[in-house]
């Protein structure tokens, strides 16, 4: 018995391993390093401060123009920021078919619903995140790769991410007095609180959106730098092969050309998986209210 536990620990541990080298490879390592060096340098450390002071801004609010952050007002506007961002990435997943608009497509259109407060999206939000993270840890290198010089992009989505996350922290009343006191009377202001902070964090999605136009790559790896590390090992293999001048310029076209989220099995996860987990969702949740 001892025996076979054993075994099957080892099995586990060796799973875990692969998939622990499988996510953090060298390239992950690169662009991960590569990100906190943006992030947290003088030019990229603005991130951050939008959620910082929306914070300011709802206890200056609540004193001199408490209309401001009332609750109606910014549910109505959560809806018109989200209905833009649906619009912007849905623009360019037609017009570019990346994959990362494509993630970030579904991620606006569950928080679009979820503003509206269709059934069953509440639980719906997590579940859809956490299948759009293990998409994105599929198939990191092709996402990777069309961000990797998109530093503008990563800095909006850093900062999106952020703002969300702050939001989400005073939802579960992380900041009571309890717990972490670090918002002053905050049984009374975090409705408010909550409220503005995911609307800041729509119009950071918005300019997410619109930073993508200008900062990712379109229109081929030459010109902005898409899928640098296959060229370079292109190249090593065009320099070290012994075969005709066109046969090298072949190769070289070809290895520059840029990655797009067109196959069938990215059609088949966005149309057709992630519409079944949200049916399970609403299903899951309308059963335990009856």
């Amino acid at each position: 018995m001892s025996t076979e536990i054993t075994k099957q620990f080892s099995k586990s541990t060796q799973v875990l391993k692969a998939l622990i080298n499988y996510i953090w490879d060298d390239k992950t390592q690169t662009v991960f390093y590569d990100w906190l060096r943006l992030v947290f340098s003088y030019r990229g450390i603005w991130c951050f401060t939008p959620a910082v002071f929306t914070i300011f801004f709802v206890y200056w609010a609540e004193v001199y123009f408490k209309p401001l952050i009332l609750k109606t007002p910014n549910e109505v506007l959560a809806i018109f920021l989200m209905s833009i961002v649906v619009a912007l990435f849905l623009t360019r997943s037609f017009r570019y078919r990346l994959e990362i608009d494509y993630i970030l497509l579904i991620w606006g259109l569950n928080f679009l619903c979820r503003e509206i407060h269709f059934a069953g999206t509440g639980k719906a939000v997590y579940i859809v995140t956490v299948f759009l993270v293990v998409w994105v840890i599929y198939r990191k290198d092709y996402i990777l790769a069309n961000i990797e010089n998109a530093k503008l992009f990563q800095l909006a989505l850093t900062g999106t991410i952020f703002t969300y996350f702050i939001a989400i922290l005073i939802q579960r009343r992380v900041f009571t007095p309890e717990r972490i006191p670090l918002l002053p009377n905050e049984q009374l202001m975090h409705v408010a609180l909550e409220e503005v902070m995911e609307n800041v964090a729509h119009a950071y999605f918005i300019f997410c959106g619109v930073s993508a136009f200008f900062s990712i790559p379109n229109d081929g790896s030459r010109k902005a730098g898409v899928l640098p590390s296959a060229l370079r090992q292109a190249q090593q293999v065009v320099t070290s092969m012994t075969k005709t001048r066109s046969r090298k310029r072949r190769l070289t076209k070809e290895a520059m050309k840029p990655v797009r989220g067109t196959n069938r099995h990215n059609i088949f996860f966005f149309m057709v998986c992630l519409p079944c987990l949200w049916l399970w969702a609403v299903l899951t949740q309308s059963g335990r209210t009856t």
